[in-house]
């Protein structure tokens, strides 16, 4: 895949933000519309995203709440769904993987260096440095130096 269309997903959610917070109205939606569309996400313009996220596969199947914070240097596998409760969202810290299909629920803070692993389901906060796995998610161990290098690449 050409790099330039490799983060498309990502170019045009920041692209969005962008332009939300200049008061632009209709383009944001647009973008909004279109990445829904071509990409099959549903990532909201007002979603705070950190540098060097990436979201895998182009962000198929990913929906993200609007109020959702998201940290810096974090991966985001398919079909991982980030919802709110009472409109409240997830806030992400940086360098975390977040596995394939996996579901972060309500008012929670997930720390820095979290991996949480594919269909796991997160309700409460996770302290940085952990693994979360299951349904509901449970904390199995710390991450180890190995784990989060992968991470980290």
């Amino acid at each position: 895949m050409h790099a330039m269309a490799k983060y498309v997903v990502m170019k045009m959610q920041k692209s969005s933000n962008r332009l939300l917070k200049k008061h632009i109205p209709i383009l944001p939606r647009a973008l909004f519309l279109l990445t829904r569309l071509l990409c099959g996400c549903s990532i909201p313009p007002s979603v705070e995203i950190g540098d060097n996220t990436k979201l895998a596969h182009n962000g198929l199947g990913v929906i993200i709440h609007d109020k959702c914070v998201i940290g810096h240097d974090t991966l985001i596998q398919g079909n991982v769904v980030i919802g709110g409760k009472d409109g409240k969202a997830p806030r992400i810290g940086n360098y975390c993987y977040i596995g394939a299909g996996a579901v972060l629920l309500g008012d929670i803070t997930i720390g820095n260096d979290v991996v949480i692993g594919a269909n796991a389901v997160v309700t409460h906060d996770v302290d940085p440095g952990k693994v979360v796995i299951g349904v509901p998610g449970r904390i199995i161990r710390d991450v180890d130096s190995q784990l989060l290098g992968k991470v980290k690449q």
